[in-house]
Parts: structure tokens; C-alpha cells; sequence
């Protein structure tokens, strides 16, 4: 298993919902996406078996980027002004 660091991996569960497991201080996060804010929320602090078991249904890193963008998009408007 790589080391999970802040960037971390962006998953599916089995309803399709995405969710991202990283480091979020000094303990392993998921953050779910929030469809209205398009946005990623805190949701629970997980352990490393369900980091192990998330990992496995890790999306492709151009596929997890596709929320990043919507997120730093929705989050910071005046940096994507031209």
C-alpha cells in the first residue's frame, strides 16, 4: 500500500457516490462530494482497513481530477476569471 498523504485517491461506493480518502491533519479522512456545492465535504475520520478497502475501488487519477477541478472551480470563482 502507498503511504496516504494529503492528495490521497478518490473512490466510488457501491451507490456510485464519490468520496476522497486522504490525510486531513494528522489522521486519515473521507470527504464526500456535496453535489449543490460542488465541493468536498468532511464526513468521518476512517482506519486503515477502510483505506485498504477504498483503495481498492480507487478511480483513475484523470477520472479523480475531473472533481478536484470542479471543486477549486466552485470554491475559488475569482481565480477562474480570465
Amino acid at each position: 500500500m502507498e503511504h496516504l498523504d494529503k492528495k490521497g485517491f478518490v473512490f466510488l461506493d457501491g451507490n456510485n457516490n464519490p468520496y476522497w480518502c486522504r490525510m486531513y491533519g494528522d489522521s486519515p479522512w473521507f470527504l464526500r462530494w456535496h453535489e449543490a456545492q460542488k465541493s468536498w465535504v468532511t464526513y468521518r475520520q476512517c482506519d486503515q482497513m477502510e483505506v485498504w478497502g477504498a483503495q481498492e475501488m480507487s478511480l483513475p487519477e484523470n477520472e479523480a481530477q475531473l472533481y478536484h477541478d470542479l471543486h477549486e472551480k466552485f470554491i475559488n470563482p475569482q481565480r477562474n476569471k480570465p
